[in-house]
């Protein structure tokens, strides 16, 4: 994230870059054929994540994009902004240890615990 400081706009292709500057609160602009993936390969434009445009963008519209008030909810699909980093460290930790023990349960989200018996189901 301290590459991004900063910056006033990211552009990139297919790349988690996008969501690690959004993320960190610089806005990002999805440019087609940057690389030889298919168009939106990761579906960062589809969702309404990330602004599509092209090397000369109206920077207006991209700051619109983003100020759109759905926004934010659609970035908490796609990363974890509301818990700091020692919380969400530790829930990984539990979860792996979880999945290697076969547990069919989650103590982090009980709501959750089908999810974690066909994942644990998987890699056994």
């Amino acid at each position: 994230m301290d590459d991004l400081k900063g910056l006033d706009v990211v552009f990139g292709g297919n790349s988690s870059v996008l969501i690690e500057a959004v993320t960190a609160g610089v806005p990002s602009v999805y440019i087609d054929h940057l690389d030889h993936g298919s168009a939106d390969l990761h579906g960062f434009v589809a969702s309404g994540l990330i602004y599509r445009g092209d090397v000369d963008p109206a920077l207006n519209d991209i700051l619109r994009f983003y100020q759109r008030p759905e926004w934010h909810n659609t970035l908490r699909s796609f990363a974890n902004i509301d818990e700091d980093e020692g919380t969400v460290f530790a829930k990984t930790v539990l979860c792996i240890r979880q999945l290697l023990t076969g547990s069919r349960t989650s103590l982090l989200y009980p709501e959750r615990s089908s999810f974690l018996s066909v994942t644990s189901r998987r890699i056994e």
